[in-house]
């Protein structure tokens, strides 16, 4: 059986494609020879600072060619590269370096201080590398690092995004995680065999601009991806999302798949298409792929109008897998060894109307690093197959379409009745006036908690709360409308655009809210 490595597979196509860009920025081209080069010249830095294979050297960077290089200079030694968001903070920071046990961090510049403040919390050692500093040019020009066999055990770390607790990294194996994204696109198949794939003139994996962060496994999944095909990926080098630059780059670069996050990045894209400037310019865009965070029917709606023939795909999964995909609102897609468990563990029928939580079966990671009792309940044995269970609740349709329905610990119950904020939330950010929203419960006495609404609305003179009421009402069953509403000046999201509740906790604590209507424990998780 062919193993596939990702360091492996650059190799074959520097040998055989050595021409062919690879990275693209508003600064630079970098083709794939200069890739495996500069890679290896990284892992030849590292070598002679001590790491070797099996350790750990972890990266803090935006998206630009640095994480990339550092990804694969990390894997040509044998060392797992292990992910850390750029917005953390130096105990943040500390915690993902002693959990990595990492030698190295490679970081922004911008984030020197909080690096150097982490590693005197850690206590001990960690090499700190900035992307923009001499230090790291010279690496790119310093000897390669001695020559290795990629092995099938090799591993990387992915670390979560830490939305339900403090992150926790993801081990997997390089081969399963490299057939886990190929049959994503392609399920039950083999990936394209590299040195076929640059012999053959076969058509290229198409140009993709990863708009969300490489810091984090999605856009770092669907980038591997493109490279593991041969195409070319876009880097904006920004820290956050700017919607009229990302369309710049896309008509520049002929870019064919745009990754995003959701509404928080689709809202501000489709309001920057609204003016009117990008008609006719973006041909060359075919798919806008979506992962991690609620993607509105009405924006996605507004997308397509804007460009014609593009396709829509929102992804359902998390760092551990990718379950299921809906393309252009067809539904999320049953698939080999993808099903709902109820209580007991056993299957939920199509059209039951059950409700269970979603697992799958296949490609799936080894486990959390230094976490062995969350590995046994998460990644669970059933009737002799091994399933990773996520969480989130959802029901399966009798067509065999999933209806996914939320994570079970921000469900609200209130009188009795189960309700998911992400349902509630997109239908109010579907209010023109409406910017932003988030939904969770809030204890109350009368119904055990209260469905409850922070919002952001572009002009308070325009709608009221009843208005929001009534839009709601007019959508979704009486239980489910919020029965507060709460107005801040903007909704604080994560890095990967989720709702952050703790931000948002805070600035209820600021406002005297929550002393009123304390915020249940979820918000602070």
């Amino acid at each position: 059986m062919t193993v596939y490595h990702y360091a492996k597979t650059l190799e074959v196509f520097a040998q055989l494609r050595p021409d062919s860009d690879i990275l693209v920025t508003n600064k630079s081209r970098i083709t794939v020879a200069e890739l495996f080069q500069r890679s290896g010249c990284l892992a030849g830095h590292f070598h002679r600072l001590g790491v070797k294979a099996g350790d750990n050297i972890a990266t803090m960077l935006i998206n630009r060619p640095a994480i990339v290089e550092t990804f694969y200079a990390a894997l040509l030694l044998g060392a797992r590269p292990a992910n850390v968001n750029p917005r953390y903070g130096p105990e943040e920071i500390a915690y993902i370096l002693a959990d990595a046990d990492a030698r190295v961090l490679v970081h922004e510049a911008s984030a020197a201080a909080h690096a150097q403040a982490a590693v005197k919390l850690l206590g001990r050692p960690v090499h700190l590398l900035s992307a923009e500093s001499a230090e790291y040019e010279q690496a790119l020009q310093g000897a390669p690092a001695p020559g290795r066999t990629p092995r099938p055990d090799d591993q990387i770390i992915w670390y979560t995004g830490g939305t339900t607790g403090m992150p926790r990294g993801v081990i997997w194996e390089i081969d399963t995680h490299y057939r886990m994204l190929w049959e994503v696109i392609k399920p039950n198949t083999e990936p394209p065999d590299p040195r076929a794939l640059a012999t053959n003139g076969r058509r290229k994996a198409p140009t993709t601009l990863p708009g969300s962060p490489l810091a984090h496994g999605t856009a770092m999944g669907l980038s591997l991806n493109a490279i593991n095909g041969g195409g070319v990926i876009i880097l904006h080098e920004q820290a956050s999302f700017d919607a009229p630059a990302t369309l710049h780059l896309i008509e520049r670069e002929c870019v064919a798949v745009l990754g995003i996050v959701g509404d928080a990045y689709a809202r501000p894209l489709l309001a920057e298409l609204d003016t009117g400037r990008w008609a006719g310019r973006l041909d060359s865009l075919k798919a806008i792929t979506s992962s991690g965070a609620v993607w509105s029917a009405r924006v996605r709606a507004g997308l397509r109008n804007h460009i014609a023939g593009v396709r829509l795909i929102d992804n359902f999964g998390s760092t551990e897998a990718l379950l299921t995909r809906d393309i252009d609102g067809s539904g999320f897609q049953p698939r080999p060894g993808l099903v709902v468990l109820k209580p007991d563990d056993t299957f939920v029928k199509p059209g039951s109307n059950e409700i269970g939580v979603i697992a799958t079966a296949g490609r799936l990671p080894k486990g959390y690093l230094n976490d062995p009792a969350k590995t046994a309940e998460v990644f669970r044995v059933i009737d002799g197959t091994r399933y990773l269970v996520i969480g989130d609740e959802a029901m399966i349709e009798s067509d065999g379409r999933i209806k996914i329905l939320g994570r079970g610990t921000s469900c609200i119950n209130t009188g009795g009745e189960k309700v998911w904020p992400e349902e509630i939330e997109v239908t109010i950010r579907d209010h023109p006036e409406v910017a932003d929203a988030a939904v969770f419960g809030m204890p109350d006495e009368k119904w055990g908690q209260k469905v409850t609404a922070v919002v952001t609305v572009r002009d308070s003179a325009k709608v009221s709360d009843e208005q929001l009421h009534a839009h709601c009402r007019g959508r979704l069953a009486g239980y489910k409308c919020p029965k507060q509403w709460i107005r801040i000046p903007h909704v604080p999201r994560t890095y990967v655009g989720k709702p952050d509740y703790k931000a948002i906790h805070q600035i209820l604590d600021e406002m005297a809210v929550a002393s009123q209507y304390p915020a249940n424990d979820s918000m602070r998780s």
